[in-house]
């Protein structure tokens, strides 16, 4: 820009300016064209004023949006970070994903193989009570034949008791009897020395082998069924 003009300089252009929009125009007026060329620099000087205005308010806006700029920029940036982690994110929810998938296999592969295991387990259930159930008709069974092996043991222990009674008594009176006969022998008198002897407590042996023998009627038989020698006959046939 050149060097600034003076007031009247200013003017005197202004002036020659209208002259020259205003010289067809007869007769002209100085007076008119003076304060015309005023008016006009007013107007002038208002949009010289309004333009000033809107330069500064355009080197607001410019400052406003280097502003707006710088933090466009700020942001842009805080979007790459956010766009980084969230990339990041994703990786390591793809991987969480991918492993989750794996231990989902995984376990899938497990509860098929607990599933085939429970499944013989069962079977394995089903003939073990089938075994259990045989085993408690067998106990059943060796129960039953034990109570019956019972009674008969009891059926014979009543048996032997009542046998151990009747040798008891037949003992008795075997013992009675053998005193009997003693007294007997005692008081008869024999002949060429000849004596009594009790074997097995029912058989009477004589000194020359001659045997007796007990009777369940309590008599005395010779053990050959054979009638004694009337001179033998130390012994009678008596009865106890």
């Amino acid at each position: 820009m050149g060097p600034r003009m003076s007031e009247a300089q200013r003017h005197f252009r202004i002036y020659r300016f209208l002259k020259m929009q205003y010289q067809d125009m007869q007769p002209i007026d100085m007076d008119r064209l003076f304060w015309m060329a005023i008016t006009h620099q007013g107007v002038v000087k208002q949009q010289a004023e309004r333009i000033n205005e809107a330069m500064d308010n355009l080197e607001r806006c410019k400052q406003d949006l280097e502003a707006a700029h710088s933090k466009i920029h700020e942001q842009a940036q805080d979007i790459v970070v956010m766009a980084d982690c969230i990339t990041d994110l994703n990786d390591r929810q793809q991987t969480r994903v991918q492993q989750t998938d794996l231990e989902m296999t995984q376990l899938r592969e497990q509860v098929s193989t607990l599933t085939s295991e429970l499944r013989v387990l069962k079977t394995n259930m089903t003939e073990s009570d089938m075994a259990a159930n045989r085993d408690k008709r067998q106990v059943s069974a060796l129960t039953a034949e034990l109570s019956v092996a019972k009674s008969l043991v009891a059926a014979k222990e009543m048996e032997t008791s009542q046998l151990h009674d009747d040798l008891a008594a037949v003992t008795a009176e075997l013992s009675a009897l053998k005193l009997e006969l003693l007294e007997a022998s005692n008081s008869h008198k024999t002949f060429d020395d000849k004596t009594l002897a009790l074997q097995d407590n029912k058989t009477l042996v004589l000194q020359d082998n001659k045997t007796l023998v007990l009777q369940d009627d309590k008599t005395l038989v010779p053990q050959d069924n054979s009638i004694l020698d009337p001179k033998d006959d130390q012994v009678p046939h008596t009865s106890a």
